[in-house]
C-alpha cells in the first residue's frame, strides 16, 4: 500500500522529520525503512536533526523507502543519503529532507 502524508497543523507550524527505523540495515540492499514524524517548530523546544537539501537536477529515477509498512516513492538521490544515513549515524537522529 502506497504511503500517504497525514496533514500538517498549520497553526503549530509543524514540519515532517523522518528518524530511520530501529534495527534498519543496509545489508544486502534492503529497503531503508523509516518513521516520518510530525514536529512543532515551537522554538522552546528545540530538536536537534540533520537537515539535508540538495541539487534536484534532471534525473527521473525513482527509489522505494518504507515509512512504517508503506512504500514511498523518492528521488534516487533522497534514497541513497538516507542509506548514507543509515550507515554513518544508525537511526539515533532525525533528519528533514525536502524530496520527502
Amino acid at each position: 500500500m502506497a504511503y500517504q502524508y497525514e496533514s500538517l497543523n498549520k497553526r503549530e507550524m509543524e514540519i515532517r522529520l523522518i528518524r530511520l527505523a530501529t534495527g534498519s540495515s543496509v545489508k544486502n540492499n534492503e529497503t531503508v525503512r523509516c518513521v516520518l514524524d510530525r514536529y512543532s517548530l515551537d522554538l522552546s523546544h528545540p530538536l536537534p536533526c540533520v537537515v539535508i537539501s540538495y541539487w534536484w537536477g534532471t534525473s527521473t529515477e525513482r527509489r522505494q523507502i518504507d515509512i512504517g509498512g508503506r512504500m514511498l516513492d523518492v528521488p534516487a538521490s533522497a534514497e541513497e543519503v538516507l542509506r548514507f544515513a543509515l550507515q554513518t549515524k544508525g537511526n539515533s537522529e532525525y533528519i528533514w529532507i525536502n524530496a520527502i
